[in-house]
């Protein structure tokens, strides 16, 4: 990625030069030479590796190569608000959390032998701290105490990535929970044991307790990683997973035999996962014993994009070849919980690097392959480059590669088989079986070409081209166990490889700007180590942010009793605009002048509750956020000179309350209603709230009662809500329609016809319309059929019309529609 460039500009300019003669003397250096020397000698590093400047920062005074040279820096951007030159010192102002950080371009311009020429360097300023942001790194590992290795999970922090702190004394992470911790014993200095009639399945979730290998067939833990969740969606964004070897090298079973834990040793891994750090599920996945697996030790793991799912990866010898070396098998899985058939990973062929037999050369495997992701700059994309270190087990030294995917694109992984055999012919000879090799007679270099030929086209990520690091691969014969991260805080990587042959140490750090570039990296001379010498040993780091941090000190460094305690401060949130803000209502809280005692009084309640949270190391961002906006409210609203009262403004009445606020809502003067809008318009007219309807007249007072608008009738009930349907008042009965129309005339509900009066009122009795009688039941039911009133029969027709004069089948109803006779 190109940072920087000089720049020339002819006279006048920035980089104008000014020539004594049409043809300079030769000691004078003419402008391209001046430019190409600053460009290649006038560098920044804050800049190159994009480094999130927090505090000030010294620029370089000279360029090398240009003695007696001039440098004079300025910024661009005008009036920079977070930025600015003396001298030689950037003077740096960090946005406030939640401002974003700032971007802006440094231009240093260089006069040196009458020639002038300038280079701009982009730089960034990093917002403060918010919960979510960035602030430390977490190391989770196996410890070494005394020079004997304590397997089981430990916690370490950092807050620069290189300078770690042991959790818990350097005493098991386990030991920090209480859920299960009573049904575990300690068996001598480095090992602890299960208590014997333990229901194991009992104790898979719960408190840091849960971190205990309790299904391990020793009772230990080695190489644990750690990853984030990254499925496509989002959806495990949250979860956090641990991954561990089921072995304990200490347990006394092996005997310190490592052929024995090679062969003989734990097919499972021990998966841990999270959302808090605080309670975990505990898994026991048996990965290796489908392929005669001898052991799986080191698991990884890495998303894979292409598939939005992820790899698990381990170490193991296999039986197949007669355990002749170690490779990288593999699973794929959604979740951490199910996974697919076990595939060969990677095989390297570093026989053929060496070519010839090499004294203890453990059968020129691989072991402890840890990738990484590297962006695409150009691009965006997260996920660009996939690096991976892996041990050349020949003479124990580390190497680095890469590729663009995680995958073969050239090997079909479904269809490929981690056992399968291509026969192999070596000197005349063609191998198909162990039995076979075995009787060739060959050393390990001439088994190991055969080997590897066997299973050749199985590996599913032997695509990796390597990259040459001399810096690293010269460091050789007690080394592993390789892992790398990025610092968030610049474009700079960490390669941290333990260092098994010095106790006293263990994992060291090596960095580079580019791991593309070969050579690049470096090992770290000084400035980094661990807090009271604790040794942390093969593990993996990931960033956590300032909230993961302090939780992990709550839950693992909380207690200042336990041996080797080492106490660490919380990192708090960006509390500079709160201390502003309190400063601030000091002084509009005595101002009684401009604010209304009531708002001072609103001052003094969040004011006390801001400095509560200045003194909390760990307040959320969140409570800062809310008292910092309620203040700024309160001392931007100064007194108002409407109080209590109606004011009419730009064609809208609103009412100002004892505050001198916008009144909103429902507001009661005296024995009437009033509505005031989200805006504070007084309401008038139809309102509808939630499912019910109010009326609000011209003066805005709420309606109750019978309301006339145009020709129709309403009633709005006390509440002032309008009614619908049937209502009664006094004696009488009322219907109102869905619209909360008042009914008039005849009404059709259900099968049943009812008769409202003009005034509304539902009609019962007799009732005569025209020159028609019709009868309706005390319900209002207008009636059909005969009807018998004292001793009187009558006929109502279907249309509720009184027969009269006129035969009903074999009755006579007289005019009045008296039935008097009979045929």
């Amino acid at each position: 990625m190109k940072l920087s460039s000089a720049k020339r500009i002819l006279a006048g300019g920035l980089c104008g030069i000014m020539l004594v003669s049409a043809v300079p003397p030769a000691e004078v250096m003419a402008a391209s030479d001046i430019s190409s020397v600053v460009e290649s000698n006038l560098n920044i590093k804050e800049s190159q590796i994009r480094q999130q400047l927090t505090g000030d920062l010294v620029l370089p005074d000279t360029v090398e190569g240009l003695d007696g040279a001039s440098i004079q820096y300025s910024v661009a951007e005008e009036d920079a608000p977070y930025v600015k030159v003396e001298g030689n010192t950037l003077k740096i102002t960090r946005p406030y959390a939640g401002q974003g950080n700032y971007d802006f371009t440094l231009t240093a311009a260089v006069t040196a032998n009458d020639a002038s020429c300038v280079k701009e360097f982009p730089m960034t300023i990093r917002e403060g701290n918010k919960d979510d942001s960035y602030a430390g790194y977490l190391y989770v590992c196996f410890a070494n105490k005394g020079g004997s290795d304590v397997q089981q999970i430990h916690f370490f922090l950092s807050e620069d990535g290189l300078n770690w702190t042991a959790l818990n004394g350097c005493n098991p992470a386990f030991l920090a929970g209480s859920d299960y911790t009573d049904r575990v014993y300690k068996t001598d200095n480095v090992n602890y044991a299960v208590a014997e009639g333990t229901a194991i399945e009992e104790t898979t979730a719960g408190d840091a307790s849960v971190l205990f290998p309790f299904e391990g067939e020793d009772q230990g833990i080695r190489d644990p990683y750690m990853l984030r969740g990254a499925k496509a969606d989002g959806s495990d964004s949250d979860k956090v997973w641990i991954l561990a070897t089921d072995l304990n090298t200490m347990a006394p079973q092996y005997g310190g035999n490592w052929g024995t834990m090679s062969h003989d040793g734990s097919t499972s891994l021990f998966i841990y996962e999270t959302e808090d750090f605080v309670n975990w599920t505990r898994r026991w996945v048996d990965v290796g014993s489908e392929i005669e697996a001898g052991a799986a030790w080191a698991p990884e793991a890495i998303y894979n994009p292409e598939k939005d799912n992820y790899l698990i990866y381990w170490s193991c010898r296999v039986a197949t070849d007669g355990y002749s070396r170690n490779r990288i098998y593999c699973n794929e899985t959604e979740d951490f919980v199910t996974f697919g058939p076990t595939k060969m990973y990677e095989q390297e062929a570093f026989y053929k690097n060496w070519g010839k037999l090499v004294n203890a050369n453990d059968g020129y495997g691989n072991i402890d392959t840890s990738q990484l992701w590297v962006a695409d700059t150009e691009t965006g994309d997260p996920y660009g480059t996939v690096y991976r270190v892996v041990k050349d087990e020949t003479d124990n030294h580390i190497e680095l590669m890469s590729a663009d995917s995680v995958l073969d694109p050239n090997v079909e992984y479904d269809s490929s088989a981690p056992g399968r055999i291509t026969p192999y012919e070596k000197d005349g000879t063609l191998f198909t079986t162990l039995e076979e090799l075995n009787g060739a007679g060959y050393n390990d270099y001439q088994r190991a070409d055969v080997v590897w030929n066997w299973f050749r086209n199985e590996s599913t990520g032997n695509h990796f081209q390597k990259i040459d690091q001399a810096g690293m691969e010269k460091y050789s014969g007690a080394y592993e166990g390789a892992t790398m991260f990025k610092f968030f805080d610049r474009e700079e990587w960490c390669v941290m490889i333990d260092y098994y042959g010095r106790n006293s140490v263990r994992y060291e750090p090596y960095v580079t700007y580019d791991l593309s570039r070969p050579d690049s990296i470096r090992k770290v001379s000084d400035g980094y180590g661990r807090t009271g010498g604790d040794v942390g040993c093969h593990g993996g780091m990931i960033p956590v942010t300032l909230e993961e941090y302090n939780t992990l000190l709550d839950t693992y460094n909380s207690d200042a009793g336990v041996d080797n305690y080492h106490a660490l401060n919380y990192i708090s949130v960006d509390k500079r605009e709160l201390e502003e803000v309190l400063g601030q209502l000091d002084k509009a809280i005595s101002d009684t002048e401009h604010y209304t005692a009531a708002k001072i009084q609103k001052m003094k309640n969040w004011k006390s509750l801001g400095e509560s949270y200045a003194e909390d190391p760990t307040v959320s961002f969140e409570k800062i956020s809310q008292v910092v906006a309620n203040a700024k409210n309160l001392i931007g609203e100064v007194k108002p000179e409407k109080l209590n009262t109606w004011s009419y403004e730009e064609g809208n009445w609103y009412y100002y309350n004892e505050a001198g606020e916008k009144a909103k809502g429902w507001l009661k003067l005296l024995d009437t209603w009033y509505y005031l809008k989200d805006d504070g318009v007084m309401a008038t007219g139809w309102l509808k709230l939630g499912n019910t309807w109010y009326y609000l007249k011209g003066n805005g007072a709420m309606a109750t009662g019978w309301l006339k608008l145009g020709n129709t009738w309403y009633y709005l009930k006390e509440s002032g809500a309008m009614a619908t349907g049937w209502l009664k008042l006094g004696s009488t009965w009322y219907y109102l329609k869905e619209n909360g129309a008042m009914a008039t005339g005849w009404l059709k509900l259900g099968s049943t016809w009812y008769y409202l009066k003009d005034s509304g009122a539902m009609a019962t009795g007799w009732l005569k319309l025209g020159s028609t009688w019709y009868y309706l039941k005390d319900s209002g039911a207008m009636a059909t059929g005969w009807l018998k009133l004292g001793n009187t029969w009558y006929y109502l027709k279907d249309s509720g019309a009184m027969a009269s004069s006129q035969w009903i089948g074999k009755y006579y109803v007289n005019a009045s529609g008296a039935w008097i006779k009979t045929r």
